[in-house]
Protein backbone atom coordinates (compact mmCIF):
# COMPACT_ATOMS: atom_id res chain seq x y z
CA UNK A 1 0.00 0.00 0.00
CA UNK A 2 0.94 3.37 -0.86
CA UNK A 3 4.40 2.78 -2.08
CA UNK A 4 6.05 4.14 -5.41
CA UNK A 5 7.05 2.38 -8.77
CA UNK A 6 10.07 3.95 -10.25
CA UNK A 7 11.78 2.57 -13.34
CA UNK A 8 15.31 3.44 -13.73
CA UNK A 9 16.35 2.04 -17.08
CA UNK A 10 15.16 -0.37 -19.33
CA UNK A 11 18.07 -3.37 -20.24
CA UNK A 12 15.36 -5.20 -21.74
CA UNK A 13 14.87 -2.76 -24.41
CA UNK A 14 11.84 -2.67 -23.57
CA UNK A 15 9.53 -0.20 -21.23
CA UNK A 16 7.77 -1.66 -17.85
CA UNK A 17 4.43 -1.28 -18.19
CA UNK A 18 2.56 -0.32 -14.61
CA UNK A 19 -0.97 -1.99 -14.11
CA UNK A 20 -3.15 0.68 -13.76
CA UNK A 21 -5.39 -1.40 -11.55
CA UNK A 22 -3.17 -2.71 -9.20
CA UNK A 23 -1.63 1.04 -8.98
CA UNK A 24 -4.98 2.61 -8.11
CA UNK A 25 -6.25 0.10 -5.56
CA UNK A 26 -2.60 -0.01 -3.59
CA UNK A 27 -2.68 3.83 -4.18
CA UNK A 28 0.81 3.33 -5.74
CA UNK A 29 2.53 6.47 -7.19
CA UNK A 30 4.88 5.90 -10.73
CA UNK A 31 7.33 8.33 -10.88
CA UNK A 32 9.75 8.40 -13.79
CA UNK A 33 13.34 8.76 -13.20
CA UNK A 34 16.17 9.84 -16.05
CA UNK A 35 19.21 9.49 -14.47
CA UNK A 36 20.85 11.50 -17.29
CA UNK A 37 18.77 14.80 -16.55
CA UNK A 38 21.76 14.51 -13.38
CA UNK A 39 24.42 13.33 -15.20
CA UNK A 40 24.91 15.63 -18.27
CA UNK A 41 23.05 12.64 -20.72
CA UNK A 42 20.03 14.33 -21.78
CA UNK A 43 19.21 17.53 -23.51
CA UNK A 44 17.95 18.59 -19.96
CA UNK A 45 21.47 18.90 -17.49
CA UNK A 46 20.83 19.17 -13.85
CA UNK A 47 24.19 18.07 -13.18
CA UNK A 48 25.49 21.16 -11.25
CA UNK A 49 22.18 22.20 -9.66
CA UNK A 50 21.37 18.93 -8.42
CA UNK A 51 25.37 18.12 -7.68
CA UNK A 52 24.43 17.76 -3.45
CA UNK A 53 21.24 15.94 -3.97
CA UNK A 54 22.66 13.10 -6.40
CA UNK A 55 26.08 12.73 -4.16
CA UNK A 56 23.69 12.36 -1.58
CA UNK A 57 21.37 9.57 -2.77
CA UNK A 58 24.58 7.95 -4.49
CA UNK A 59 25.70 7.62 -0.84
CA UNK A 60 22.75 6.45 0.99
CA UNK A 61 22.93 3.82 -2.11
CA UNK A 62 26.08 2.81 -1.21
CA UNK A 63 25.80 2.73 2.59
CA UNK A 64 22.61 0.75 2.02
CA UNK A 65 24.67 -1.96 -0.24
CA UNK A 66 27.39 -2.41 2.53
CA UNK A 67 24.62 -2.90 4.78
CA UNK A 68 23.25 -5.63 2.90
CA UNK A 69 20.23 -3.50 2.47
CA UNK A 70 20.10 -4.08 -1.04
CA UNK A 71 21.82 -6.31 -3.24
CA UNK A 72 22.12 -5.35 -7.20
CA UNK A 73 22.63 -8.48 -8.71
CA UNK A 74 26.35 -8.42 -10.93
CA UNK A 75 26.05 -10.72 -13.79
CA UNK A 76 29.68 -10.48 -14.28
CA UNK A 77 33.36 -8.60 -13.38
CA UNK A 78 35.83 -7.90 -15.90
CA UNK A 79 39.33 -6.45 -15.21
CA UNK A 80 39.25 -2.74 -17.00
CA UNK A 81 41.61 -4.00 -19.46
CA UNK A 82 38.85 -6.14 -20.91
CA UNK A 83 36.35 -3.87 -21.42
CA UNK A 84 35.95 -5.23 -25.16
CA UNK A 85 34.89 -8.33 -23.75
CA UNK A 86 32.40 -6.81 -21.15
CA UNK A 87 31.10 -4.75 -23.72
CA UNK A 88 30.40 -7.79 -26.01
CA UNK A 89 28.73 -9.51 -23.08
CA UNK A 90 26.50 -6.40 -22.70
CA UNK A 91 25.86 -6.03 -26.42
CA UNK A 92 24.79 -9.63 -27.05
CA UNK A 93 21.83 -9.22 -24.47
CA UNK A 94 22.96 -11.94 -22.32
CA UNK A 95 24.21 -10.24 -19.21
CA UNK A 96 21.16 -10.10 -16.50
CA UNK A 97 22.06 -7.45 -14.04
CA UNK A 98 25.22 -4.95 -14.05
CA UNK A 99 28.65 -5.54 -16.01
CA UNK A 100 30.83 -4.15 -13.52
CA UNK A 101 34.77 -2.97 -13.72
CA UNK A 102 36.92 -3.66 -11.32
CA UNK A 103 40.04 -1.82 -11.17
CA UNK A 104 42.30 -4.43 -9.03
CA UNK A 105 42.95 -8.20 -10.10
CA UNK A 106 39.31 -9.53 -8.30
CA UNK A 107 37.81 -10.24 -11.51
Amino acid sequence: MEGRICPVGFTSGRAAQAPSNIVLVKNIAVCGLNMGTYYGWSPVDLRYEMEDRVRSLMTAFDEWSAAGKITPRVCATFPLDDFKDAMALVLSRKSIGRVAFVMRSES
